[in-house]
C-alpha cells in the first residue's frame, strides 16, 4: 500500500471508530514532513505523495533564496490568512518569467479541518464522548475564529482579491474545466472567505508597488467555480512566459483530511494534469512544498541550512545516516547482551547448610561490620577458652572411662 493510502486509510479508520473523543489530533496547517505533517488532518504530506507517486522528486523549503532555482513547481499552502506581500509576489513572478514551463501554485488559508473531523466524529460517537467532543469542536471553531481576525475585508494584492463579505457556503455545484469526471454532490468543500479574480476598480488610488500597477492586470481563467464563487483560477501574464500561476481559494480538498473524499482526489489529478509539463518528464522535474506562517516566507540571498531530517528520513542522510544506522545496530546488540537469555536455562548448584566454613565466614563478617577490634578479639578468646575448657572435660572424662 502507498504512503498516501496508508495515511488516508488510517484518517479514514479514525472517523469511524468510537469512543475517540479522548484522543489528541494533529492539526498543525500546510506541513507535509515527520509525524505533525503526515498525521496532521491539516498536513500535506498526501498531495505531495501524490506527486512523488507520478515521479516527481518533492522537497520542503522555508524561504524565498537561491535554492528554490532548482524547482519547476512550487506549492505554496501558508498557514496565515493575510495576502502576500508586494516583495513576496515580486521575488515568485520573477521566479516563474526565470524559466519556461514554471507553475506556482497558492492555496488560500480559510479553513481548518480539525472542526470538520469533531464534526464527523461526534456523528458517530457513543453517549459518553459527545460531551467530550463537543468541547473539543468548540475550541477548534474559537482557535480559528481567533486566527482569521487577520484576514482582510477587501484587499487586492494582484494575484487575486481577499474578499470577506459573502456568507460561507459549502460547495456542492461544480463548473469549469476541472469539473469535468467530478460529482460535486459528493464533493465538502467549505468557502467563507473568497479569493476572487482582481479587477481593474479593485486597484486602489494609492497602489505603488510595481507589481500592484492598473496596467499589469493578470490574464486569468476560472479552472473550477460554482456560480460566482471562484475556486480555482489560473493567472498568465506576457512576462511569464508559458509560466502559469494557479490561485486556489482554501485548501478544502486538498489536505490530509479532505483527501479521504475521493471526488477531492480526482481534482488532485486536474491539479497534476494543469502543472504537467508535456515536454519534460516528471522524472526530471522538482516539487517545493514552501510551509511559511504569518508573515510569509522571508527572503534571503543566501540558502539557510536546510531543517533538520525527521523520523526515518535521518537515515537517507550522508553522514548522518550511516552513524545512526552504526548506533542503531550497536543498540540492538547491547541489548541482545543484556536482556535475554539464550538457550535453555540452568539449574544453580544449591547452597550447603552442612559447611561450617561459611559460618566462620559469616561470623567473621558480621564482626567487621562492628567496627571494634577489641570487641572481636575478646569474642575469639572467649571461643578458643571454651573450646580449650571443652577439650579439658573430654580428655579427663575419657581417663576417668580407662580406669
Amino acid at each position: 500500500m502507498s504512503g498516501s493510502f496508508r495515511t488516508l486509510a488510517l484518517i479514514a479508520l479514525a472517523l469511524c471508530f468510537t469512543g475517540c473523543g479522548a484522543e489528541d489530533v494533529e492539526v498543525i496547517y500546510g506541513r507535509r514532513r515527520g509525524v505533525p505533517g503526515k498525521k496532521s488532518l491539516n498536513g500535506t504530506s498526501v498531495l505531495s505523495e501524490r506527486f512523488e507517486q507520478e515521479g516527481y522528486y518533492v522537497t520542503s523549503w522555508r524561504r524565498l533564496s537561491p535554492r528554490l532555482d532548482q524547482a519547476d513547481i512550487i506549492v505554496w499552502v501558508p498557514d496565515a490568512f493575510e495576502a502576500p506581500s508586494g516583495e513576496q509576489r515580486e521575488y515568485l513572478e520573477d521566479w516563474l518569467a526565470s524559466r519556461e514551463g514554471r507553475s506556482l501554485v497558492y492555496v488560500g488559508r480559510d479553513f481548518d479541518a480539525e472542526m470538520t473531523y469533531w464534526e464527523k466524529v461526534g456523528k458517530n460517537a457513543p453517549g459518553a464522548d459527545v460531551a467530550d467532543i463537543n468541547r473539543r469542536l468548540q475550541e477548534a471553531q474559537d482557535r480559528y475564529e481567533r486566527e482569521r481576525k487577520s484576514l482582510p475585508d477587501n484587499e487586492y494584492c494582484r494575484w487575486f482579491t481577499i474578499r470577506d463579505d459573502q456568507p460561507a457556503r459549502n460547495i456542492n455545484t461544480l463548473q469549469g474545466p476541472w469539473s469535468s469526471g467530478v460529482d460535486g454532490s459528493q464533493c465538502e468543500i467549505e468557502l467563507r472567505g473568497r479569493l476572487d479574480i482582481a479587477q481593474p476598480e479593485d486597484v486602489p488610488n494609492d497602489a505603488t508597488d510595481a507589481v500592484d500597477e492598473t496596467e499589469e492586470l493578470l490574464q486569468f481563467r476560472k479552472l473550477l467555480f460554482s456560480g460566482d464563487d471562484v475556486l480555482v483560477a489560473r493567472a498568465r501574464d506576457d512576462y511569464w512566459g508559458d509560466s502559469e500561476l494557479i490561485v486556489v481559494a482554501n485548501s478544502s480538498f486538498l489536505t490530509n483530511l479532505p483527501l479521504v473524499n475521493h471526488e477531492h482526489r480526482k481534482l488532485v489529478n486536474h491539479l497534476l494534469d494543469e502543472v504537467e509539463d508535456v515536454d519534460v518528464d516528471a522524472e526530471d522535474r522538482k516539487v517545493v512544498f514552501l510551509e511559511t506562517g504569518s508573515g510569509g516566507p522571508p527572503i534571503s540571498d543566501d540558502d539557510a541550512p536546510p531543517p533538520m531530517p525527521t523520523g526515518f528520513e535521518a537515515f537517507s542522510v550522508w553522514p548522518l545516516g550511516t552513524i545512526l544506522l552504526h548506533v542503531f545496530v550497536l543498540g540492538i546488540i547491547f541489548c541482545f547482551a543484556m536482556f535475554p537469555i539464550f538457550g535453555r536455562p540452568r539449574q544453580l548448584e544449591e547452597d550447603s547448610t552442612a559447611d561450617f566454613g561459611k559460618h566462620v565466614a559469616a561470623l567473621g563478617k558480621l564482626l567487621q561490620r562492628t567496627g571494634n577490634r577489641e570487641y572481636a578479639d575478646a569474642r575469639i578468646q572467649q571461643y578458643d577458652t571454651q573450646m580449650k575448657r571443652e577439650s579439658g572435660s573430654s580428655h579427663s572424662a575419657g581417663a576417668r572411662s580407662h580406669e
